[in-house]
């Protein structure tokens, strides 16, 4: 009885602390998870709704979080790494450009120009990409050809 008693209490006792945990979607435990404070390095994040609610060890997070998932990833993990190196208006700009990669003729470089003209009406067409070397015939683009189409 003495046995019963006990194991009743401590089965008690342990469905009281799960239900007082709060639910996460995701626990990501690594070997270390870099965070935006560069002093800072921890194994495991908690994860709601795609963002990172805490982080911690994952003893400490799993003793505060039951999750619908648990992630053991490999090395290193980079939350939320966002490559800040971008050229916008470069990107910008070439957007109002005629693209002549991957044209293999000036036949294809001007056909390329005239329909790009078709929907750009800019005093100047400008364009980038090509590379002659790549031709199956030899040549280069030249005034003379551009001026028939564009005069």
């Amino acid at each position: 009885m003495k046995y019963l008693l006990n194991a009743c209490l401590v089965l008690f006792i342990l469905s009281s602390c799960s239900q007082n945990k709060k639910e996460v979607d995701l626990i990501v435990s690594a070997q270390k998870i870099y965070t935006s404070d560069a002093k800072e390095m921890v194994e495991a994040m908690a994860i709601v709704n795609g963002k990172i609610l805490e982080t911690g060890s994952l003893k400490a997070l799993k003793s505060k979080y039951k999750a619908a998932e648990y992630l053991q990833a490999e090395g290193y993990v980079f939350p939320g790494f966002i490559d800040a190196h971008s050229h916008f208006y470069g990107y910008g700009k070439t957007l109002q450009k005629v693209d002549l990669r991957n044209t293999y003729s000036l036949e294809e470089v001007v056909n390329k120009i005239v329909e790009f003209s078709k929907t750009n009406k800019d005093e100047w067409i400008t364009g980038r990409g090509w590379d002659q070397t790549d031709w199956t015939i030899k040549g280069s683009v030249n005034n003379a050809m551009l001026s028939a189409y564009f005069p």
